[in-house]
Order: structure tokens, then C-alpha cells, then sequence
């Protein structure tokens, strides 16, 4: 009897729960996400699982933890070389941690792309740890020839073998190059050019065309389908001031616009197009027109702003010929960017960590952290003589000459003290050699002429001297040799003998 009133108080929960497993939809294949927002970007059409993870490896093009991160390195129109030139570069692009550099000689990795993209954060994978931060970017401006070092580097440490690296820049470039001491152990390299926010986002425009038994909706504009074809196409009827707008479910910081045009037919009616982006407000944030004087099938430009996007509106300027009519036909629209500062998540939908509220990398929520500058989250102090690091908490190498070194390498920048290697120094100096890169003898005063690689002091004792390490008091008359503990031979005379050999001398 108790066991059947136990059940019957129980028939609720087990409907409600019946409910929720029958309305409860799941994703259609290569789709992903709490409403399905998300496309599956695994190598060999792998279908990714729930939660975005691929069972191969990201497609090529990709990274991230479920693939949604465009990889730079590897987008058409990349080229990547190497000092000294390798043969294959498979290795570092071929999204396998296990394959790496093996060229202990490698000193340089040049990215060049033969069109400027905005620059946010890099990953880089190595398999030796202490690798991990040994590391320098520098930069080629799209508007100068010159090269450009970052001066605020930060990183976010993923893992003991993979580091994120972000520097801010205000322009665009058109190379990268890595150089340092952890090039030798590195395995594999990602720029990050962002994820498309706008994929399977609300999207609207003033009229839908219908006709041929076709319903071309806005939605079609971000469907994740940019190979176009009759049917693929959002466009509206032809009117006096048509718009296709699509609004983010949470503002995002975005740097780079592409958009696919209509490819059948009607390249002109998104010639000269504007596009205005808009706050969560509706107020508008800036406004880019197109001045291209031939239409496109592919339009791409970037637009650097750190202002958070709600929604972008799209307007034609092209009539339909002598008509006073215009049309709006998208393709497909992408915009590249990632979460607001202060949040991060596949959906931004999770707060930095308190250390860092305000800098958190953007996939995994580690926090940036400074690199050669001591004032997180700042960072524009840059570190004292002798430190370097994350934060400056690193000493620099008591082989470094004077104590110095690279702010965010470590590696020695003065020479070394004691080794002959500069900038690594780890090769000590031969027997006899001390000092500023093994360049300065030890002196005759040491015994057999060795001395402290580093101060250059007799480690061994005196040689007609009295005073190790020092041995600037010569030994007294009668005495000679090892700190001056032999006695001149009772052959000499007055018993005085050469202090260094013993000979009588007079």
C-alpha cells in the first residue's frame, strides 16, 4: 500500500519528465549548440559530438576546442617560411601536436598573406614546457614596410605545452614573424582570425521575395551555406528602400566582414552597398559603403573597433535599371570577431574570473596575463633590469652578462658571462677563458691558468701568489709555487728561488 501511494506521488515527476524527453530536439547532423547555432568543423566530414568536440582533428582552416576559431596560418592566400628554409612545413600546420620541429637550427617563422587581416591572439604548441614563453612576435603593418614589435604581449597558459599569445594593435598587417629559443621544440602554430558570429543569428529584411516556388527569407543569408545557388539566396522584393538586418543574441566585438553576393545572376545590386553597424541601443556605431567600381562576387573588409555590435543593417544604392526600385540579394554574411571583454564561452554567455575581469581569453576563460611588463592588466610598465616574464616574477639567468636580458624571452640580450653562446648561453667557456662572452684569458697569476668563467678569480689557487682567489700578493721571498707552500731549494743562494718556478734566481 505505502509503495503504491510512493508511486502515485511520483506519476508527475515521471510525466513532466516523459515531456521534456519528447519536445527536447536534438541538432541535425554537423550542427551543434543550445539552439543548433554552432557548425561542426571536423577534418574527413567528421561529424562533431553535443557539445561541438570532433573525434578526428579540427578541418583544415580551423582550431579551437570544437573547431569554431578560422585558422589565419592556413586561409588561402597564407605563406609560411622558415630561417633556416625547411623542405616541409606539414609539421606545423598539421593540427597534430605529436608532429614538431626538428631543426635545431631553426631561427625564424614568417606568416605573409597577400591581403592585410586584423591581428588578436595566436596559439602556439610545444613540446618541451620550459618552451613555452620563449617566444617574440613581431609585425609588418598593412599602411608600413617596417617591422613592428609588440611593446604590451600578454598570454593566457592553456595548458604546460600550449600558450595563447594577444597583442593589441590599431592596424592591420600582412606578416608575422616568430622568432626565440622556443622555436626549436615547437609543434604547432594557429592565428586566430575569430569565429562568425553572425551564423543562424536572427536575421530580417523589409519583404521576402516568393516566387518559382521559392521562399527566399532572410535566414538563408546566414545559414552556414556560402556556395550559392538558385534557392540559397535571401532577397527581397524589389521596393523603394529594402534592408536585411541580422541581430546577435549578445553583442560582439567584430574586426572582419565578409559577404557573399548573388551568384546567378544581379551582381550590381549589391554594388556600393552600406553596411551600419548598431549598439544594443540601436544607435549606430559607424557606417562602411563599398567603393569598388566593378561588382563583386565576395566582398571582405575590415573594420577595427572595439565598440560591441548588436546588429549590422545591409542597404542597396544600385536600382533596378531605370527603375526607382532596389533589391537586396545576400548570399551568405559573415562577420568574424569573438566575446566582449569581460566574458568568453562558445556562447559568451560566462564571466572572466575575478583575477581577471576584465582579460580573459575568450575560448577557455584564462586569464591574460602580462609578458615583459610588471602591471597587469595594464601593462605598460615594463620590467626592472633582471626580470622578465609573466608579470616580471622571472629572474634573468646568472649567465646572462650583467644580468641582463629579454623582457619576454629571458634570453640574454648583452652577451652571456661565462658561456660563448649568445643569446641562449649555454656553452661554457673552454679552460682558461672567463667574462663577457669567453672573450678575457685568465690571468698568469692563477694556478695553471684557470680561473671563475663568470668572475673571472682563480678557482684553483695561486701560482707564486698567496692570497686565492684573488692572488695579488706575491709570495715571500723563499717561497714559490701553489699559494706560495713550497720553500726555495737550500741550494740557493741566500735561499731565493723565482716565485713561479722554483729556479734559483740568484
Amino acid at each position: 500500500m505505502r509503495l503504491k501511494i510512493a508511486l502515485d506521488r511520483l506519476k508527475p515527476t515521471f510525466l513532466f519528465l516523459s515531456c521534456v524527453l519528447v519536445t527536447a530536439k536534438a541538432c541535425t547532423s554537423g550542427w551543434f549548440g543550445s539552439k543548433c547555432q554552432f557548425m561542426c568543423h571536423c577534418s574527413a566530414n567528421g561529424i562533431c559530438d553535443d557539445t561541438g568536440r570532433c573525434s578526428t582533428k579540427c578541418d583544415n582552416g580551423w582550431f579551437g576546442q570544437t573547431c569554431q576559431y578560422q585558422d589565419l596560418a592556413t586561409i588561402p592566400g597564407a605563406t609560411i617560411t622558415t630561417l633556416p628554409t625547411q623542405t616541409t612545413l606539414t609539421w606545423l600546420t598539421d593540427r597534430d601536436e605529436t608532429t614538431c620541429n626538428v631543426d635545431d637550427k631553426l631561427t625564424s617563422i614568417h606568416i605573409s598573406w597577400d591581403t592585410p587581416f586584423p591581428f588578436t591572439w595566436l596559439r602556439l604548441n610545444v613540446n618541451t614546457p620550459d618552451s613555452l614563453l620563449a617566444f617574440t612576435a613581431a609585425f609588418k603593418l598593412s599602411t608600413n614596410a617596417s617591422t613592428f614589435s609588440c611593446n604590451n604581449p600578454s598570454v593566457a597558459i592553456i595548458d604546460s605545452k600550449t600558450v595563447d599569445y594577444r597583442c593589441n594593435l590599431n592596424d592591420t598587417i600582412t606578416q608575422l614573424i616568430l622568432t626565440g629559443p622556443g622555436l626549436k621544440s615547437i609543434c604547432s602554430l594557429y592565428i586566430s582570425g575569430g569565429r562568425n558570429v553572425a551564423l543562424r543569428q536572427s536575421a530580417e529584411q523589409t519583404s521576402t521575395y516568393i516566387g518559382n516556388g521559392l521562399d527566399l527569407g532572410p535566414s538563408l543569408a546566414v545559414d552556414g551555406n556560402a556556395h550559392c545557388r538558385i534557392g540559397t539566396t535571401s532577397h527581397t522584393d524589389a521596393e523603394p528602400s529594402p534592408a536585411w538586418t541580422v541581430t546577435l543574441e549578445n553583442s560582439k566585438v567584430v574586426n572582419r566582414f565578409v559577404i557573399y553576393n548573388r551568384a546567378d545572376c544581379c551582381l550590381n545590386r549589391l554594388k556600393n552597398f552600406i553596411l551600419t553597424s548598431l549598439d544594443i541601443n540601436n544607435n549606430t556605431l559607424w557606417t562602411y559603403q563599398d567603393t569598388t567600381p566593378e561588382a563583386a562576387l565576395i566582398y571582405t573588409f575590415t573594420r577595427l573597433q572595439s565598440d560591441p555590435i548588436s546588429r549590422i543593417r545591409i542597404v542597396p544604392t544600385v536600382k533596378e535599371s531605370s527603375d526607382t526600385q532596389y533589391v537586396v540579394a545576400l548570399c551568405e554574411v559573415l562577420m568574424y570577431g569573438d566575446c566582449v571583454p569581460g566574458s568568453w564561452g562558445l556562447e559568451c554567455d560566462k564571466t572572466c574570473p575575478v583575477e581577471c575581469p576584465a582579460s580573459c581569453q575568450p575560448e577557455t576563460g584564462k586569464c591574460f596575463e602580462c609578458v615583459g611588463h610588471s602591471d597587469p592588466p595594464l601593462c605598460n610598465t615594463a620590467c626592472s633590469i633582471g626580470q622578465w616574464g609573466l608579470n616580471c616574477i622571472n629572474q634573468c639567468s646568472i649567465n646572462c652578462y650583467n644580468r641582463s636580458c629579454d623582457s619576454t624571452t629571458g634570453v640574454c640580450d648583452k652577451g652571456c658571462n661565462g658561456f660563448t653562446d649568445p643569446p641562449i648561453c649555454i656553452t661554457a667557456c673552454s679552460n682558461g677563458q672567463w667574462g663577457l662572452n669567453c672573450i678575457a684569458q685568465c690571468s698568469i697569476n692563477c694556478y695553471n691558468r684557470s680561473c671563475d668563467r663568470m668572475t673571472g678569480v682563480c678557482d684553483k689557487g695561486c701560482y707564486g701568489f698567496t692570497d686565492p682567489p684573488i692572488c695579488n700578493t706575491a709570495c715571500p721571498s723563499g717561497q714559490w709555487g701553489l699559494n706560495c707552500t713550497n720553500l726555495c731549494s737550500m741550494n740557493c743562494y741566500n735561499g731565493s728561488c723565482d716565485r713561479t718556478t722554483g729556479q734559483c734566481d740568484k
